[in-house]
Formats: structure tokens, C-alpha cells, sequence
């Protein structure tokens, strides 16, 4: 991986590398054999406001890093998606409490959030920790036990 080195107000910043692109996995529906149950899950990364930062993503223009561009972005892939599932990573609790649940509450979802575990050592300030949230379409499924498994 390379980087470049670009000058900004008199300072040196490294700006990193674009990633590189993806490569998609298509799955052979093809030998399904007649009408069967499936389950659609959809794994999201939003990248929290508060570290989508120019610093570590030089690549990407400081206007489409920015929180008021990307979320409504993200809400219409999830939308168009239209998953059973949808697990979301680095959302923080404003973002999950004001903007998906509602949001998705609309589309038939029920969710849960779970903050990271160094929440509990920041005291009041538990909001500002970004975490994971876990929506499930209530038509579909009911949430019967909830448990957080935390690495140590």
C-alpha cells in the first residue's frame, strides 16, 4: 500500500490509498428445487460520524465523509435491501435512537442496539459511544432472548 503526502494549511498530512475494490460473491439459486424459506441478512459498516475522519480517509472528499451526506445514503441501501436481518456496525446510540429505529420502524423493523463495552468506563458519557444494532423484521420473527457477547 502506498501513500502520498500532501501539504494542507502548512502541514504534512499522509493521505492513505484508496482501498481496493470488491469482489462480489453471486450465489447459484439455480438448484433450488421449488418454493423454499430463506432469510436475507443484510452487515453494514456505517462508519460512525465521529471517525469518519479526513485524516483517515484522505481519498474520500471531507462533503461525502460528512454524517448529513452518508445517512441517508445508508438508510435507502438498507430500504432497497429489503432484508430480514440487518445487522449495522460503529452506530452510535443518537444515530440508532433518532434516526434508524424510527426510520426503519416504517419498513417493519424492530431493533436493539448495544453499545461498545468501553461504554461502561466513559460514565455519562455512555451516548457518545458507538456500538452495533441489530434490526429483524417483526412480521417475520420475534425477538425472544437478547444476550451480548463481549471479547475480553
Amino acid at each position: 500500500m502506498h501513500t502520498r503526502a500532501i501539504v494542507e494549511n502548512a502541514d504534512i498530512i499522509i493521505e492513505p490509498e484508496a482501498p481496493a475494490d470488491r469482489d462480489w460473491i453471486s450465489v447459484d439459486e439455480s438448484r433450488s428445487g421449488g418454493q423454499q424459506e430463506s432469510l436475507k441478512v443484510l452487515s453494514y459498516n456505517t462508519l460512525c460520524d465521529k471517525m469518519a475522519t479526513h485524516a483517515m480517509y484522505g481519498y474520500t472528499s471531507r462533503a461525502h465523509l460528512g454524517w448529513s451526506h452518508r445517512k441517508e445514503l445508508i438508510l435507502q441501501e438498507i430500504r432497497g435491501r429489503d432484508a430480514d436481518i440487518v445487522c449495522l456496525q460503529e452506530i452510535d446510540q443518537e444515530s440508532y435512537q433518532n434516526l434508524f429505529r424510527p426510520d426503519l420502524a416504517h419498513k417493519d423493523y424492530k431493533g436493539m442496539f448495544w453499545p461498545k463495552s468501553r461504554a461502561k468506563w466513559t460514565n455519562n458519557e455512555s451516548s457518545l459511544v458507538d456500538g452495533c444494532a441489530t434490526f429483524f423484521k417483526n412480521s417475520k420473527y420475534d425477538g425472544l432472548y437478547r444476550s451480548v457477547m463481549r471479547k475480553h
